[in-house]
């Protein structure tokens, strides 16, 4: 299945968490902007990514929620190792919502607008579309747009994923 593109709906989910809560797409979106990101514990994309989350998070006050592809214990141990305060969710035994996403790398990213839409989609890492992804939430906020990673930074300008 392809990924799913900007400008269409989001698949719905139902995702336990890490710490054995229960999360519904429709009741994230009521905080929206929602931000989705898919990820696996052992991807080192996904390990230079998640403090950009953290950041993206914080600064704005974002609903992010990262969707792992890992056991409770993975997830929760990998958050806490990359600093990211938001909730794990996980897509296990057998990956549905990866599948309904098109997930095919990680990390993969969804901005979801409060109707449920797919606004953005980020795949791996370039700091080129994560400031625009940046720009694209302070917009959906009225918020004052800052960038996430610049030059200098000690973040690669790209990495694949």
């Amino acid at each position: 299945m392809p990924m799913a593109m900007p400008d269409t709906e989001a698949p719905a989910f139902r995702l336990p968490d890490s710490s054995g809560g229960m999360h519904v797409l429709a009741d994230l979106l009521t905080r929206a902007p929602v931000l989705l990101a898919f990820y696996k514990v052992e991807c080192p994309t996904c390990a230079l990514v998640f403090p950009v989350l953290e950041r993206l998070h914080q600064q704005y006050g974002l609903t992010v929620a990262g969707i792992a592809q890992n056991s409770a214990e993975e997830a929760a141990a990998f958050a806490e190792r990359h600093g990211a305060t938001f909730p794990q969710l996980l897509d296990l035994p057998f990956f549905f919502t990866s599948a309904d996403y098109g997930i095919d790398f990680t990390p993969s990213l969804f901005l979801l607008s409060r109707e449920g839409r797919i606004v953005e989609t980020v795949e791996a890492w370039s700091r080129e579309r994560y400031n625009t992804l940046s720009e694209r939430i302070a917009q959906m906020l009225g918020a004052e747009a800052r960038p996430v990673s610049q030059e200098g930074d000690g973040l690669p300008a790209v990495r694949p994923g």
